[in-house]
């Protein structure tokens, strides 16, 4: 079987999934906002090829934003906002050309958003 969205905020989750697994690499949307997530970004979310809508706002993520998320061509949301993220804006986010959202707002990050 294929998962292709799970809405999982708000659920106080601590861990993040697998999203490497098989389980996760077919999936169209993933919510994980409003959580208790913490640590860095896993860079195996850019296994998540034809993933549209990512929202893990409301966490407690650290570090930097992984550069392998321009592997995600399919993202048209991004929503990080409300995080400990931190350094530049990875500039190879101008990859992705279905952005229609990208909020990296309340974070600790510098430079330019890619155009």
């Amino acid at each position: 079987e294929v998962l292709v969205g799970a809405i999982l905020a708000g659920q106080l989750l601590h861990r993040s999934p697998a999203f490497g697994s098989r389980n996760f690499t077919m999936m169209i949307d993933m919510d994980i906002s409003a959580n208790k997530l913490s640590g860095e970004l896993p860079a195996s979310l850019s296994k998540l090829q034809i993933l549209e809508y990512l929202n893990l706002s409301h966490n407690t993520f650290v570090g930097h934003i992984p550069k392998q998320l321009d592997h995600m061509l399919n993202l048209d949301t991004i929503d990080l906002s409300q995080n400990n993220l931190s350094g530049e804006i990875p500039k190879s986010l101008e990859k992705l050309q279905h952005i229609l959202v990208l909020d990296l707002s309340f974070n600790l990050l510098q430079g330019e958003i890619p155009s």
